[in-house]
């Protein structure tokens, strides 16, 4: 059962989990600690199964979050169509949508068309993810210390301190199209790191494939939030190289990545692009307008 398997998981450590779960976990760590971590992980994710009552769902957001109740619908209506579903007529191409309907049309069947489980699933996801990678990303920043004590109670802080900030607690009111970047950005460095440190091309090939499945983080309209976390995420990466010496892998890495980047996710990159310069569309009023600025 699964209550069976979790309590096997907290007593055993992460030796029953995928690899690619134990990675950012740490294979050189303690058990006890282990275990400590492992709790936390499971916490985090039971948290959103306790926000609402059974049957019950939050569809708010400035967004809205209508697409968990049938993503199948909104794959037709909004990520197919170039015109928007509101019914004036506008141009504003949301084809970013695909994949995140698709994973999200398969786990509503999946679970029956139960809502309200989908999105606690999905939600604990988000907080269970965020709150590993962040965790992961501090501890191995600190070559040849991953497994000290210091180090890992400064990831621990590091990463509560990101998940229960001011800034990530307010955008869960919001909750636009790109709110999952709180997870999938700070996971994407960690793979990068990783690559970085191990020299294996997997991890870019696992990086791209989360920037295809969340390819809404990585559109023209995430703009201004990959605009504003990737420099800074480069220039550590960077340093990161700079210092270890791995500078040819940190190049050779980032050329290749941008090569296969652009073609993956052209799809809907480009018929933003367009929109964005053709007079009319949302996204060429919403820029270039007299009262843009005022609007934004």
């Amino acid at each position: 059962s699964l209550a069976r398997f979790l309590c096997r998981v907290i007593v055993r450590g992460p030796g029953l989990l995928p690899r690619v779960v134990r990675d950012p976990l740490g294979g050189g760590m303690r058990g006890a600690w282990r275990r400590k971590l492992i709790l936390t992980l499971l916490v985090l994710f039971a948290v959103p199964f306790f926000w609402f009552r059974h049957g019950e769902a939050d569809f708010g957001g400035d967004a809205t979050r209508l697409y968990f109740y049938d993503p199948t619908n909104w794959l037709k209506s909004a990520a197919l169509a170039a015109i928007h579903s509101s019914g004036y007529g506008f141009e504003n191409p949301h084809f970013f949508l695909l994949p995140l309907l698709l994973l999200l049309s398969g786990l509503n069947a999946l679970l029956f068309k139960h809502t309200s489980l989908v999105l606690a699933i999905f939600n604990g996801g988000l907080l269970t993810l965020a709150f590993l990678s962040v965790y992961a990303v501090i501890r191995d920043l600190h070559e040849g210390r991953e497994t000290a004590r210091e180090t890992r109670m400064g990831a621990f802080l590091g990463a509560t301190f990101f998940l229960f900030s001011q800034v990530v607690m307010y955008q869960w009111q919001r909750y636009l199209y790109t709110f999952h970047l709180i997870a999938v950005y700070p996971l994407f460095v960690w793979l990068a790191l990783q690559y970085l440190k191990r020299a294996q091309w997997r991890f870019l090939l696992y990086g791209l494939l989360l920037t295809a499945v969340f390819s809404e983080t990585f559109s023209v309209e995430a703009a201004p939030n990959w605009a504003s976390f990737f420099p800074f995420a480069l220039i550590i990466l960077g340093a990161y190289a700079c210092i270890f010496r791995k500078v040819r892998a940190f190049l050779r890495g980032s050329v290749v990545f941008l090569f296969l980047f652009l073609p993956l996710h052209a799809f809907h990159l480009l018929p933003q692009v367009v929109s964005l310069l053709t007079p009319g569309t949302a996204f060429h009023e919403a820029l270039f307008a007299a009262d843009a600025p005022q609007a934004r």
